[in-house]
């Protein structure tokens, strides 16, 4: 009996995309192996992946401890000891290239170069890269997008340094990923940097996971905010909101959460009545649909048009300019309050679980390139947007990187903007 295809799903687990992408996978017929680089402190997660790279080196000997006889115990976790002292990282990456038929890789792949991109690719594995944001994300090409549908750019943490080797990372990430891979998951948000046609990135989520609590209080409701980046987020715009409403004598509570354990969170979501997400990426995020998920009523930027969201979609739009009076109107409307939280499970069922998704994406992979249909071909960088001066060469380089695939010569005219050559 032949065994079922694995996946390989790593390696940087935003937002628990790596759990998600895993029970979609599994859904569809598939196994599956997890490793990651390193836990980040910062990151609302799930638990459960395979191989924390970075913690090889302190918990092998734990994994032979029931291994009799001793002799042999000792044997095993002394050969073990070896391998991760050599390098963890290639002893996970030989793993996965045994075991593994298909390679999702999520911000990071096994080296920062991302030559295994390159070598996966020659072993004949397919390869699905999932963009999450700031893995391609370049401020200055955002900025000039943004622009055009009116929305602020994200007022990234003053600690980010954006200069050449910083925009050199994201091309590199972005081309190889162009290049090598079979598919591409994105959204315009992040993509405008892009060349090659990608899919649409649904935020994968299990409704099932979620208490469903959609019944709204009717006096003083509690309002919640959750940010992992409070910068990115806007939070600094909400707590002015929450300050002015309730100096106007409106009466609320209101939590901030920040840094709890992953179900801890959700139980909090759980609790709220109106959840104000993410204000500055026109978007919304994973965390938003969770809160809808629970039956919350949700403020955040969507930006209908930039984002192509669904029509049924209940998300209050907002953003620095217009959050006073949206949640204004919301908090003295309780009908619409009710109807809206009504409305947040079915949508997440309808549009969001893991399995119907990665449905999608399997039969994606089933289908050449030169017949698949695409929801986004990106002609921002192409055809709008203004390149700094002093990186005008390395934005060459980096394209005449993809040149000679078979979807850049069908889908970027050849030419010149900007001093851009294509």
């Amino acid at each position: 009996m032949k065994s079922k295809k694995k996946v390989f799903l790593g390696l940087t687990n935003i937002a628990s995309q790596i759990q998600d992408w895993q029970q979609g996978f599994e859904a569809n017929g598939f196994d599956t192996f997890t490793a990651i680089h390193e836990v980040h402190a910062s990151f609302v997660t799930k638990e459960n992946i395979q191989y924390d790279i970075s913690s090889l080196k302190n918990n092998y000997e734990k994994w032979y401890d029931k291994v009799r006889p001793y002799k042999l115990r000792f044997l095993l976790q002394y050969l073990a000891g070896e391998k991760y002292k050599l390098d963890p990282v290639k002893y996970v990456y030989k793993k996965a290239i045994e075991e593994c038929d298909t390679f999702v890789f999520i911000w990071s792949s096994f080296y920062p170069d991302f030559q295994d991109y390159r070598l996966l690719k020659q072993m004949g594995k397919k390869i699905i890269t999932i963009f999450v944001g700031s893995d391609v994300r370049w401020y200055q090409s955002m900025k000039q997008d943004f622009a055009h549908y009116n929305v602020p750019p994200i007022e990234y943490a003053k600690t980010i340094t954006f200069d050449e080797n910083y925009l050199n990372q994201r091309l590199l990430y972005m081309r190889t990923a162009e290049k090598y891979a079979d598919i591409i998951v994105s959204n315009p948000t992040q993509s405008q940097l892009a060349l090659r046609p990608y899919h649409k990135g649904f935020v994968m989520m299990n409704p099932e996971i979620f208490p469903h609590k959609p019944t709204q209080r009717h006096e003083k409701p509690l309002l919640m905010h959750a940010p992992s980046n409070s910068d990115q987020k806007g939070t600094k715009y909400i707590l002015e909101t929450i300050d002015k409403l309730r100096d106007e004598g409106f009466d609320f509570d209101f939590k901030l959460i920040q840094n709890l354990p992953y179900m801890e969170a959700i139980k909090e979501y759980a609790r709220a009545d109106i959840f104000i997400g993410q204000l500055l990426i026109p978007q919304a995020g994973k965390q938003d649909r969770e809160a809808l998920a629970c039956g919350k009523v949700v403020l955040t930027s969507i930006n209908y048009d930039y984002a192509n969201e669904e029509e049924d979609c209940p998300f209050i739009d907002i953003n620095p300019q217009n959050i006073y009076q949206e949640l204004k109107s919301v908090l003295n409307d309780y009908p619409r309050r009710c109807k809206l939280a009504a409305q947040g499970r079915k949508y997440i069922e309808k549009h969001h679980t893991p399995a119907n998704i990665v449905k999608d994406i399997v039969k994606m992979l089933e289908v050449n390139e030169e017949e698949r249909s695409y929801i986004f071909k990106p002609t921002f960088f192409r055809n709008d947007f203004s390149p700094e001066r002093e990186y005008l060469d390395l934005y060459n380089q980096w394209t005449r990187y993809v040149k000679d695939c078979n979807w850049y010569k069908k889908h970027v005219p050849s030419g010149e903007h900007n001093r851009l050559i294509f």
